[in-house]
């Protein structure tokens, strides 16, 4: 293939783009929805463990019970 080609400067020329296009996608993707993700289980975990701690307040739980319920919440997160 010659490089003076116009089909080898369109290939290059699409080459490029595409490339740019997915720099662009992986970037915008690593900014933003890692910030998305963090913030989303940060408020998530918030509100499960207020909702935890209202339950045992108000519940009478014995060790067997509170080391379940633990462990019950704990599987939520721990995977």
């Amino acid at each position: 293939m010659r490089r003076n080609s116009i089909v080898f400067k369109l290939f290059v020329v699409t080459l490029i783009v595409f490339l740019f296009f997915i720099a662009t996608a992986l970037v915008f993707q690593g900014i933003f929805f890692e910030r998305f993700y963090s913030d989303r289980k940060t408020t998530d975990l918030t509100a499960s463990l207020d909702t935890f701690a209202e339950l045992y307040k108000t519940s009478e739980w014995d060790y067997g019970e509170l080391r379940n319920n633990i462990r019950v919440f704990n599987h939520g997160y721990c995977q």
